[in-house]
């Protein structure tokens, strides 16, 4: 792709040069930082998210609509809206409709007619992702809480090419990330079959075993159906039983997290997936390597793994110690196991479907099939094989799809900020 032919300083160290007919401007020259306050209910409320502003959702776990809207911003069609307390992140997206939303956020308006409204958006989206806005807050990084004062936001400084050029790039830009956008949804697809087909063999061979010519038998759980013969149905408490260690001041020992899909963990590797760890660990409990570790409030969904680690767990978490290594991996596999969610739902108590409970003395009374032990080790080494082929084409994949969305981002960043010359491109 070819660059512009001549450039120049732009004077701000974010953005290098820029093409010799583009211009730098205060943001304040182009959008205005507004503050009106709802005064009324009646309206939606709006959030910020990752796919653009929309409506809050109260049934998905999206937040209370509070019934006083005294402090709520009122958003208009084509305004901007940014979450500027949380400069990492945050998101930013531009309004659809009429609504309030979170005094949190920052709503600004386009008051000229030299900015195109979407070209911004790609710009500002970049801010996020480079973290240059992050570069100008202040703040507790370690809350959540990096705002963007907006006198620094208003003396921020971006590219200003002319208006057609603008429009041009956007509509570049729209062509070329909704095609990587395909690629991407295609590859996701297919992660998502692998995923499916390593779910359903390891399904069948932990209620099923090696065997496909085995005589069966009723379980005598309707939950569970027909077993092989040989096999018995012992309760949990015969192969774990729960560890009460609690926090005992060790700073040797490093909090965990339990991610879904991913296992257990040390909880900086998490991210910002999740729940923030307390300060203050005087309830936490005692993990040892080879424990089982259980949401006890996200279990019916399949929240369990085997830690490779000694830690400090939630105590919203159970750490079962195994006296039996392949049968403590099989129970692993069997609470991914949808029938394994339908029983514990009908034992689980709560007010919310995500937060039902589970007892551990619930967890360790319930039966399931236990295969002899020469068994449990075939079956382990099984599904050990062959999930480490199909683990290894998902690597393979999920690697593409990581290529394909930093080629994104460096697509727009330097589409936005004139390193590329996208005028004479065919869409």
């Amino acid at each position: 792709m070819e660059r512009y032919k001549e450039y120049k300083d732009s004077g701000v160290q974010w953005i290098g040069e820029i093409p010799i007919h583009w211009d730098c401007v205060q943001f304040r020259g182009l959008f205005n930082i507004t503050k009106r306050i709802a005064g009324k209910t009646g309206y939606d409320v709006l959030a910020v998210t990752q796919k653009g502003i929309k409506v809050k959702d109260v049934e998905s776990n999206e937040g209370q609509i509070a019934s006083d809207y005294s402090k709520y911003q009122l958003v208009d069609p084509g305004d901007f809206a940014m979450n500027h307390m949380d400069l990492l992140t945050g998101f930013i997206g531009i309004s659809p409709q009429i609504g309030v939303t979170s005094p949190d956020y920052r709503v600004f308006k386009n008051i000229s007619s030299k900015a195109n409204s979407k070209f911004y958006l790609f710009l500002f989206e970049m801010c996020y992702k480079q973290r240059i806005f992050y570069g100008l807050g202040h703040g507790v990084s370690n809350k959540g809480r990096w705002r963007l004062p907006a006198p620094i936001q208003n003396k921020f400084c971006i590219p200003l090419p002319p208006v057609d050029e603008q429009e041009k790039i956007v509509s570049y830009i729209e062509s070329k990330t909704s095609k990587i956008d395909e690629y991407i949804v295609e590859k996701e697809k297919v992660v998502q079959l692998l995923n499916e087909l390593k779910e359903a063999e390891i399904a069948k061979v932990v209620t099923q075993g090696l065997n496909p010519n085995v005589k069966m038998k009723d379980s005598g759980a309707s939950w569970i159906g027909m077993i092989p013969e040989h096999w018995e149905m012992k309760r949990v408490n015969t192969f774990l039983s729960e560890r009460k260690e609690k926090y005992n001041g060790d700073d040797s020992l490093s909090i965990l997290s339990l991610l879904k899909g991913i296992g257990v963990i040390p909880y900086e590797e998490k991210g910002n997936v999740g729940n923030k760890a307390k300060e203050d660990l005087s309830t936490y409990k005692i993990t040892r390597k080879g424990d089982v570790v259980v949401n006890c409030m996200n279990v019916i969904i399949g929240s369990s793994g085997i830690t490779d680690y000694d830690g400090y767990i939630s105590p919203a978490y159970y750490s079962f110690i195994p006296k039996n290594k392949e049968m403590s991996i099989l129970y692993k596999h069997w609470l991914s196991l949808p029938q394994m969610h339908g029983a514990i739902r009908c034992m689980a108590k709560g007010i919310l479907e995500i937060r039902l409970r589970v007892s551990s003395q619930q967890l360790l009374s319930m039966k399931i099939p236990v295969p002899p032990l020469n068994e449990q080790r075939a079956i382990v080494d099984y599904i050990n094989e062959k999930t480490a082929k199909v683990e290894s084409l998902i690597t393979d994949l999920q690697a593409e799809i990581e290529h394909l969305k930093e080629y994104k981002q460096r697509l727009i960043a330097d589409c936005v900020t004139g390193q590329v010359n996208v005028q004479n491109e065919t869409i």
